[in-house]
């Protein structure tokens, strides 16, 4: 099992900030973020989830140049 990051408890505040606003906003970003959040954190079911739903509503919104789809 992976070490768990040592900002975890940040990113997960953070999610849990950005859960709120995604119930608001249904934006690709907002959706992108938490994909990469989640997947920071070792939960890569939960971010493949967020990303496939990202690219399905996207409205225009490319992540394809963030490096933090390179791993």
């Amino acid at each position: 099992m992976l070490a768990e990051p040592a900002d975890a408890a940040e990113v997960a505040s953070q999610i849990a900030v950005v859960e709120k606003l995604k119930t608001v906003v249904r934006s690709g970003a907002v959706l992108f973020f938490l994909s990469t959040a989640n997947q920071h954190l070792g939960e890569t079911r939960e971010a493949l989830e967020l990303l496939k739903e990202c690219f399905e509503t996207a409205g225009g919104f490319d992540p394809s140049g963030s490096a933090s789809l390179l791993g």
